[in-house]
C-alpha cells in the first residue's frame, strides 16, 4: 500500500507515540525526542512499530550507522499489544530491501515474517 503525504504524517505519529510506549514498557533511553534511538541494556537500538494490518517496519541507512539492533514491535490485535522482536544491524541489513534509493534518506525495509523467523523474541503482549 503506497503513501501519500497525510499517510504518511499518520504513519509518523503513530510509530513516535507507540515507540515511546515500547522504549517505555522495556525500561529503554529515549536518546533525544522526536526519534525512537534509544538505549536499551546499554545498546544503541532503534524501536520501529507496524500496526496489525502492516507487514514491515523501515530504518533509514542514516540511523543503521548509529545503532546495533532494531526492535520490530508488531501489533498482534488491533490497539494492541504487540510483540517485539530483535535483529541485529546486520541481520536487518542482510534482509532489507532499499526504498527511495539513492535519495539523502534511502529507507531499508524488512518484513515481519524475517523478525519471526530470525529474530529473537523480546516481549510478547506488551501494551
Amino acid at each position: 500500500m503506497s503513501q501519500n503525504q497525510e499517510s504518511g504524517a499518520r504513519a509518523n505519529r503513530y510509530g513516535r507515540e507507540y515507540g515511546g510506549k515500547i522504549a517505555a514498557a522495556l525500561g529503554a533511553t529515549k536518546k533525544r525526542a522526536g526519534s525512537n534511538e534509544c538505549v536499551l541494556n546499554g545498546e544503541a537500538i532503534s524501536i520501529k512499530c507496524a500496526k496489525l494490518d502492516t507487514d514491515r517496519v523501515g530504518v533509514y541507512t542514516s540511523v543503521l550507522s548509529r545503532i546495533v539492533a532494531v526492535l520490530g514491535a508488531f501489533e498482534t490485535l488491533t490497539n494492541g499489544p504487540y510483540d517485539v522482536y530483535r535483529l541485529s544491524k546486520g541481520q536487518f541489513r542482510d534482509n532489507m530491501v532499499i526504498k527511495q534509493a539513492g535519495k539523502p534518506n534511502e529507507q531499508g525495509q524488512v518484513i515481519r515474517s524475517v523478525f519471526e523467523r530470525d529474530g529473537i523474541k523480546v516481549a510478547s503482549s506488551l501494551n
